[in-house]
């Protein structure tokens, strides 16, 4: 029987990890960097970022892969108007960012069109 609740207890922590899309090692550099802990967060529990969040992001000089990681593997659930480019792009949010939060906004969309279409 106690080789059963191993196997469980191992197959439960795979399963978490496989959840997380920023490492420890992401996060404590991203505590370091002095990123809000709210932000701090939304990175930890599959938070959808904001525009305000990638740009407190490059503000604080976290390397944009943990925004474009977060944004391809947990989405969002706007769509970026030409003001929230322009402020993203007055704030020195790197091109990549930008681009991983517009494919991120189409994602979204297509999911939406999508379930309005199985609705009907």
């Amino acid at each position: 029987m106690k080789p059963a609740r191993t196997f469980l207890a191992v197959l439960a922590a795979f399963a978490l990890l496989g959840c997380a899309t920023q490492t420890p090692e992401q996060l404590a550099a991203v505590r370091a960097a002095g990123v809000s802990p709210a932000l701090v967060q939304k990175l930890q529990n599959r938070g959808i970022l904001t525009p305000q969040d990638l740009i407190e992001l490059r503000r604080h000089r976290v390397d944009d892969s943990v925004a474009i990681r977060q944004l391809n593997q947990v989405g969002v659930d706007y769509v970026l108007g030409k003001k929230d480019v322009q402020a993203l792009r007055k704030n020195d949010v790197s091109g990549a960012v930008i681009n991983a939060a517009i494919l991120a906004g189409e994602r979204f969309v297509a999911r939406y069109y999508d379930q309005i279409g199985r609705a009907h």
